[in-house]
Order: structure tokens, then sequence, then C-alpha cells
């Protein structure tokens, strides 16, 4: 899996999360060998090219993008990425000290697995702060809206960890390093 949210890895990742994000998956396991993309969709098959769903190939670069711009937000990994990409031990060293989260959420970016929505972020006060203007409630019920949101992304990101410990704590394949610039 490379980092480049254009990568065919990126994209099959990306159609997942769509497809989980509407209901389709419903707990099939999507092959990426026998998925293809088509003009306008990215169709999920299995391993035996059963059809599992088609998605809109614009939802699913959407995503993409916005996995790999969560990736790199996490804060530690634009460090990993300014290591020269001769020294990738060191790369990978760098990448270890970093918090069980952080380490978590990185390896589930890189290997295609499900993430974690809805963190609580600045733009979110800003909204909420300006939506306070017109009227206290409307301003109100949107913060108490992204703060449930980020209280179920905490949750979600506890059960993340709990998931990568449980698989003895894998990083992120080596060539993903070399993906992510420097």
């Amino acid at each position: 899996m490379t980092a480049d949210p254009a990568s065919k890895e990126s994209l099959f990742a990306a159609a997942q999360d769509v497809a989980r994000l509407l209901g389709l998956l419903e707990g099939r396991l999507a092959s990426f060998d026998h998925s293809r993309i088509t003009g306008v969709s990215y169709v999920l098959n299995d391993g035996n090219d059963g059809f599992i769903a088609r998605v809109p190939l614009a939802e699913v670069r959407r995503t993409a993008k916005a996995r790999y711009s969560l990736l790199m937000r996490i804060k530690g990994i634009k460090d990993v990425a300014r290591i020269s990409r001769v020294r990738k031990i060191d790369r990978q060293a760098t990448f270890r000290i970093q918090p069980d989260h952080v380490r978590a959420l990185a390896w589930a970016l890189s290997d295609g697995r499900r993430i974690p929505r809805g963190c609580f972020t600045q733009r979110d006060l800003l909204i909420g702060l300006v939506l306070l203007i017109p009227g206290v409630l409307p301003g109100l019920i949107y913060l108490v809206w992204a703060w449930r949101r980020h209280q179920q992304y905490t949750k979600d990101l506890k059960a993340l960890v709990v998931r990568w410990r449980g698989l003895q704590r894998p990083d992120p394949r080596p060539e993903w390093f070399d993906t992510l610039g420097g």
C-alpha cells in the first residue's frame, strides 16, 4: 500500500470505506485483485469474482484524498517523511517512537483498513462560533453534534489501537515509507 492517494491500493481502500459508509459491504471481504475501476465507478468483487458493490469513482477519489490528508495531519508523520529515502531504517525508527494511537492510525491508513471518522477540529469550533452569531441555539446544536462525533471518534480510535495491539503492533510495509515523500 502506498501513501499516494491516486494509487490503485489507496483507491481500493477508499472504495471499501465508501461501500462501508453506504452499508453495501455488509461484512463481506472485497478482493483487490478481482475489483476494478470503470470510467465512473469502482466495482468491488469478492475473491470468486462475485459482485459486492459499485460505488461512484468521484466519491472514491474524494475519500482517498481525505485518507491521505488525515495521514499527513497525524502528528509525527511529517517528521518521518522528512527523513531521507536513503535512510529507511531511520524512518522506521522515528515512526516507532510515535504514540500508539499515531502508529495504529498510520498502520490502518497504509494497510487499507477501516479508520475512525469525525474528530473535532478547529473548523468545527469556528463553524459553531459563527452559528452562535445569528442565534445561540444553532451554534449550540452544532457544537453538541460535533462533540458527540468527536466522542465516537475517540471510542473508535481506542478500538483501532486495541485491534492493532492484538496484531502485535505491525508497522506499515517498508515500501510505504518511501511513498511518504521527503
